[in-house]
């Protein structure tokens, strides 16, 4: 029976795999799944099994592929700047309801009860979803009750957060090479319409 993904990525997301491991082009999954773009269970479950990093680096580890990013990687990718510009990936907070801003973010001024207090604000944020910025750990994605490494699901997260492989693994942030993929200039548009799969091929050319 077959899932129902739209691209490699989607399935890779859902296995499990690190980018790194997706962007892999020497195995022949890849030709099959470039050929029929069509992804089924049996697939997503090789890939389990045949693209895992559990115990890689590790049975205690909860960085996963992040752990090719080293100190040398790091002096290599600044190493790379030439004009030292810095560009923003950031845009205005969404604070309105839209089809791709499904969960705005509520602003509210506070201290306003007077003309010489001083003002602040409150911003409230469900940030999931595809409108705001921010970067998964590797406690929210889940293959059959376990995460990343074998760490049971039931045991490592709880309603007050994730007791192993939380964001906070990465609170110092993450420095590498970073590659920029223009996919609406590749595709010859305006803009990617909602849904627009990104196959393997594509991010080849």
């Amino acid at each position: 029976m077959e899932s129902n993904p739209t691209s490699v990525i989607t399935a890779c997301r859902r296995g499990l795999v690190a980018l790194l491991a997706c962007g892999l082009t020497t195995r022949p999954w890849i030709a099959r799944a470039q050929s029929s773009h069509q992804v089924t269970a049996e697939m997503v479950e090789t890939w389990m099994t045949d693209l895992s990093n559990w115990g890689r680096w590790g049975d205690d580890d909860q960085h996963g592929t992040l752990n090719l990013i080293t100190s040398e990687k790091r002096r290599q990718a600044v190493g790379l700047a030439r004009t030292g510009t810095s560009v923003s990936l950031s845009h205005n907070y969404l604070k309105m309801l839209a089809v791709d801003a499904t969960s705005p973010f509520v602003h509210k001024m506070l201290r306003l009860d007077s003309p010489d207090a001083f003002s602040s604000d409150r911003f409230g944020v469900a940030y999931h979803g595809f409108a705001h910025s921010h970067m998964d750990s590797l406690c929210h994605m889940m293959y059959q009750g376990r995460m990343y490494n074998g760490f049971i699901r039931d045991d490592e997260v709880t309603v007050a957060g994730c007791n192993r492989l939380a964001i906070l693994n990465f609170k110092q942030g993450i420095v590498s090479l970073g590659i920029f993929v223009d996919m609406v200039r590749l595709k010859g548009v305006g803009h990617l319409e909602p849904g627009t799969p990104i196959y393997v091929q594509d991010l080849e050319a």
